[in-house]
């Protein structure tokens, strides 16, 4: 029905990871192995959990550990099928969570950035990346998204992010 209100071009998924903004839920994770492993990847606060669901937390699919990269691929599909039912015409979705392959339905952006001039460079790596994982359409936020920018850095990165597949100033 939204669609005979305001004529849309395309749907923009945020916040689709899951993400919430503590560690895990309250009154914290379990001290358990699923959710300490041995290893972590270098990611903040070396904690599987921070920002999103403990890693023990159930889904559909069954624990959060397993399911967590799932859970934007599995959103984009029927969104993208929603939007071409809805409209007739080829749907345009963007998510900020993706997975190997979501190319198919999805652009993605690479996420909440700095005003930095080693971001700029790293977008360039990022968007090299998500073209090996099925992700072509792909951007980073121009002139960066977090902190104030400068005239030299965003009028480089614009002049840089005119080559980007999904290129935006979201500064």
């Amino acid at each position: 029905e939204f669609k005979d209100v305001l004529d849309y071009d395309g749907i923009w998924i945020d916040m689709n990871e899951p993400s919430n903004f503590m560690r895990g839920q309250i009154p914290g994770c379990a001290d358990t192995e699923i959710n300490n492993p041995p290893y972590t990847p270098s990611i903040s606060d070396r904690s599987l959990a921070e920002k999103t669901l403990c890693p023990d937390s159930k889904t559909y699919l069954g624990d959060h550990y397993n399911t967590h990269s799932l859970f934007g691929w599995a959103q984009t599909e029927p969104t993208f099928n929603a939007v071409k039912q809805a409209t007739g015409k080829r749907p345009y979705v963007l998510s900020r969570s993706t997975f190997v392959g979501s190319g198919k339905h999805t652009a993605h952006w690479l996420g909440d950035n700095f005003s930095l001039w080693k971001d700029l460079r790293r977008s360039v790596i990022g968007i090299m990346e998500f073209n090996l994982f099925g992700i072509p359409f792909i951007g980073a936020d121009i002139c960066g998204f977090n902190y104030n920018t400068t005239y030299e850095l965003c009028l480089r990165w614009m002049q840089l992010g005119s080559f980007y597949p999904f290129s935006r100033n979201h500064n």
